[in-house]
């Protein structure tokens, strides 16, 4: 372990706050806080609960999930945020820190819901504010060369496909110069309905048993529903 670092508990360096609820009649469209639900924004408000930059932590629902808040906020009752000394933890490095530790993996019950005690259990490696500062800053290049990978591949991507679909359009263009239109009665007997899929008596996978392909009206898959007997 490195000189400065040590094993603490979460809830040695954090509390987490519950939200509170937020009447509908308070939640504005185009309001000048955001709103949060479990898993980010869902509304805004003209009100704040909370006056400063924090994470979010899911309670229930989206139990787990990180976010990172606005300097003022609204944190509804599904939610948790953040408490902890600054001169203690970087924001952003908690925020990474928070996200490494797989929270969702807390998650218990139908509905699924984290008890903040679990995640005051846990042990981590904290390192000194300079040190966690110079991680930070190593994660933020990182992650910006992914995104700008990310952006390359879907530029990429994009292009390919106008390329195909330009190369289809001269495709059809010439085809149609080639050949003529004909009425479909003239090349084929009859049209039939198909039937619903067979109740019990196929599977979603390939099998010895079941090989034989069922298709449906869709475009995942080309519209292999599974396979039947």
């Amino acid at each position: 372990m490195k000189q400065g670092w040590k094993i603490k508990k979460l809830g040695e360096v954090l509390s987490l706050e519950y939200g509170k609820p937020l009447p509908k009649e308070k939640r504005i469209h185009k309001g000048l806080y955001p709103v949060y639900g479990a898993n980010g924004i869902i509304n805004r408000t003209n009100e704040y609960y909370v006056d400063e930059t924090s994470i979010i932590v899911g309670r229930k629902g989206s139990a787990g999930e990180i976010n990172y808040t606005e300097e003022k906020f609204w944190p509804l009752d599904v939610t948790y945020y953040t408490k902890f000394d600054k001169n203690e933890l970087n924001l952003n490095f908690l925020y990474y820190l928070l996200s490494l530790l797989e929270l969702p993996k807390l998650a218990k019950g139908v509905k699924p819901g984290i008890n903040r005690n679990d995640i005051y259990a846990i042990k981590t490696f904290i390192p000194f504010l300079s040190e966690q500062k110079r991680i930070v800053s190593k994660l933020d290049q990182c992650f910006e060369a992914i995104d700008k990978a990310r952006a390359n591949v879907e530029r990429n991507r994009q292009n390919a496909k106008e390329l195909f679909q330009s190369r289809k359009n001269d495709l059809f263009k010439k085809l149609e110069e080639d050949v003529s239109k004909v009425p479909l009665p003239s090349v084929c007997d009859e049209i039939f309905a198909g039937g619903d899929a067979p109740k019990g008596n196929y599977s979603k996978e390939k099998a010895e048993k079941f090989n034989i392909p069922i298709f449906a009206n869709a475009v995942k898959d080309n519209g292999l529903y599974g396979y039947t007997n």
